[in-house]
């Protein structure tokens, strides 16, 4: 009886300490991206740039204009969007924290024929 509870005993310390390693220390940013009519945008840039740091972190939209910029370690970050045709949308002061799932969904507008870049 009392080895029996030594086994569950040691495989609930194995399973706690499993479920501590598996934390994540870094954040994400992720979100659609979307014409003014509200259809998706495939292939669109998206830059993630820590303000402290530096650091820049790229991603592409995909096939349902979503995009993700997964592994941000926490901080302050600038997101800038850009795909030809449509005017740079630049979004600042985005908080990134431990395990966070900042949600930062674009809606682009369309770029004028007569203006310069």
């Amino acid at each position: 009886m009392r080895r029996k509870g030594l086994i569950l005993l040691f495989v609930a310390l194995l399973m706690a300490a499993t479920a501590l390693q598996a934390q994540e220390t870094r954040g994400q940013v992720l979100g659609r991206v979307t014409d003014p009519t509200g259809a998706v945008v495939v292939g669109v840039a998206v830059t993630g740039t820590n303000t402290a740091t530096n650091v820049r972190t790229v991603a592409t939209t995909n096939h349902s204009g979503d995009y993700m910029l997964p592994f941000l370690i926490p901080g302050t970050y600038t997101v800038v969007v850009e795909m030809r045709g449509f005017k740079k949308f630049v979004q600042d002061g985005i908080g990134v924290q431990v395990n966070d799932r900042a949600t930062l969904n674009v809606s682009l507008e369309i770029r004028q024929a007569s203006e310069t870049v």
